[in-house]
């Protein structure tokens, strides 16, 4: 009787244990499972990854994308903007059917539609909006008139007419969409806007400003000056602004270079600070001069040639040397040793018209003179 009690219990004991690795086996293979579906649904550094749909709504969203990632209500900037674009539509079947004629169409909207309408922290709107157009003078261009244009999460619309610029085929200004970056801390975003003013056969020069909004009011961001292009450049976070400070010329073409052009030096850095101003001269704006002027040049003409290349190396080379502590006199003395004397060319139709030394310093020499007097931005010595 003990022996049959005995083998029963053992009987009991394994299945038992046979039950208990049953169910072992079995959270474990949920575990398991588990963690597949997880890593289906990853990509390979375990980030979720959106499915093919949710990525497509991200990119249908457009100018409402900026919105969105600020946690603002997307839908509502982009129906913003949609009723912008109508409005500009609207402009352009009012204004340029009748003011320019079928042919000119496509100036306005090509100009402002879509991309020149961005969404802010607040939930608002910042857009460029033409007007109208106008005859200029008796020319065959016209001049496009338009403002900035902000609009609040409320509703509340407010508008700062600019100069008009000049529109035909031979000459514009072609905008980039706005950026928008709260400098001043208020709550609010400033807009910048960058372009180019270009002109056929001639020089492009860039455009660059920047808007704050008031007390319901548009003005210029007055602690920003007029700028090229915007750029993170030490990536804080907080965009920063390029020019080329005072060297900048323009030719006009009626001296050895008969085509209009457009001479600069190296671009310089404004960098932003957080207390919305605007540095030419900090550790960042040296360090970001010093990788275009490495050394103090030794001369301004070290290779002399027609190629464009060459030519802008020149230029920079006369700010550089400014920048590094190099006189007006001494800069004076290189020009002078250097420049070739200008000959008459005698391949030119008017044989008295003086020949092209290869070299920009050289053949518009006058201009950089006023490079030599403006006060360096900033000191690199």
């Amino acid at each position: 009787m003990r022996e049959n009690t005995g083998a029963a219990w053992r009987i009991l004991l394994s299945l038992g244990v046979i039950v208990g690795v049953l169910a072992a086996a079995i959270a474990v293979a949920k575990m398991i499972q588990s963690n597949a579906d997880k890593a289906s649904s990853a990509g390979a550094d375990g980030v979720p990854v959106e499915s093919p749909d949710a990525r497509g709504a991200d990119l249908d969203a457009g100018v409402a994308q900026e919105a969105d990632d600020a946690g603002l209500d997307a839908a509502h900037v982009e129906s913003m903007c949609d009723a912008i674009a109508k409005e500009i539509e609207a402009t352009a079947a009012r204004k340029l059917g009748s003011d320019m004629g079928d042919a000119s169409t496509w100036l306005l909207p090509d100009l402002f539609r879509d991309a020149h309408c961005v969404g802010t922290r607040s939930g608002g709107i910042w857009a460029m909006v033409p007007t109208g157009v106008r005859m200029k003078d008796a020319s065959p261009e016209r001049e496009v008139l338009w403002e900035v244009v902000h609009v609040s999460a409320k509703g509340e619309r407010a508008t700062l007419a600019q100069p008009p610029f000049v529109s035909s085929v031979n000459r514009s200004l072609d905008l980039e969409q706005p950026v928008v970056f709260d400098y001043d801390g208020d709550g609010e975003d400033e807009a910048m806007l960058t372009g180019a003013s270009w002109v056929h056969d001639g020089p492009s020069s860039p455009y660059g400003r920047m808007w704050t909004l008031k007390n319901k009011k548009i003005e210029p961001y007055a602690r920003a000056p007029e700028f090229e292009t915007v750029e993170d450049v030490d990536d804080d976070g907080r965009p920063d602004l390029l020019a080329n400070g005072p060297y900048v010329s323009e030719a006009d073409g009626d001296g050895c270079d008969a085509s209009e052009h457009r001479i600069t030096g190296p671009l310089l850095v404004l960098h932003s600070h957080p207390d919305g101003s605007f540095a030419a001269a900090d550790d960042t704006a040296l360090a970001y001069a010093k990788k275009a002027c490495p050394a103090r040049p030794k001369s301004i003409l070290s290779k002399p040639s027609a190629d464009a290349a060459a030519q802008k190396s020149s230029a920079d080379d006369v700010a550089c040397a400014r920048m590094w502590g190099v006189s007006e006199a001494d800069i004076t003395a290189w020009v002078t040793k250097e420049c070739r004397p200008l000959r008459p060319d005698a391949g030119a139709a008017d044989a008295g018209k003086a020949a092209c030394s290869g070299d920009v310093v050289c053949d518009d020499w006058p201009r950089f003179r006023a490079w030599l007097h403006a006060k360096p931005p900033l000191s690199l010595k």
